[in-house]
């Protein structure tokens, strides 16, 4: 309901903390403290449910932890060479070295033509977020305090999904005071009540090395496409 015409516009106001500061047209004014009011409440709640998942589910994840680390060192078969697994970097390196020479490649066919944003999501887009999770197939039983934290905060964001979003939902309630479009975001909180929903998402992200396998040969298949059609196609 909030009077929001984009930045720029005379109607309205832009974001809650712009109309704050002041108002052009106080006819606007009662429409600011509803939003206000409502961005309020629903941060509120949004850091009760944060605050009690975190009470709740973070110890149980640090006694998992601390019991598999106690388990790992009291082990007679397990040496302190198998506290890490540099085999977990393998298709990181593969993959970041086919990165590295289709850029190459790229600025080889088309000096002149440099694709910034494109080399930029190769390297940070694709690289970046996959070391996250190489580092923590590296750290097999984290017996030190740094990879103890790395690890409990890493295992609480991706084997609790619900504290997760809530988290997520919570840093979009709060930048929504600064710039309204982070408040239709959270209309994806109903990922989180359904479980048709849930059941959906799941059923892409169980099957993502299938579905990564029907992508690349669709990429293949688009690029002999293409091959063969400007080689004996290129004038129709």
């Amino acid at each position: 309901i909030m009077a929001s015409y984009g930045e720029g516009s005379p109607d309205g106001y832009p974001s809650i903390n712009a109309g704050l500061r002041g108002l052009d047209d106080d006819k606007y004014a009662t429409s600011l403290y509803i939003s206000l009011t409502l961005a309020v409440l629903n941060l509120l709640g949004y850091i009760v449910i944060v605050t009690f998942l975190a009470v709740t589910e973070v110890p149980i994840i640090i006694r998992q932890l601390d019991d598999y680390v106690e388990e790992c060192l009291d082990s007679v078969s397990m040496k302190e060479a198998d506290y890490r697994d540099p085999g977990a970097f393998t298709w990181w390196f593969v993959t970041l070295i086919f990165n590295v020479l289709f850029i190459i490649m790229h600025l080889s066919n088309y000096p002149g033509k440099e694709n910034q944003g494109l080399y930029l999501f190769l390297v940070l887009g694709i690289n970046l977020p996959w070391t996250i999770s190489c580092v923590r197939n590296y750290v097999v039983v984290p017996n030190t305090p740094q990879t103890r934290i790395f690890c409990v905060i890493y295992d609480v964001l991706i084997t609790k999904p619900f504290f997760r979003n809530h988290v997520i939902l919570m840093i979009c309630s709060i930048n929504g005071f600064g710039q309204s479009s982070y408040f239709p975001l959270m209309l994806m909180d109903i990922m989180n009540n359904s479980r048709v929903l849930a059941n959906v998402a799941r059923s892409v992200t169980d099957n993502i090395t299938a579905l990564a396998l029907v992508f690349y040969l669709f990429v293949c298949t688009v690029a002999i496409y293409a091959q063969f059609g400007l080689e004996y196609f290129e004038d129709w």
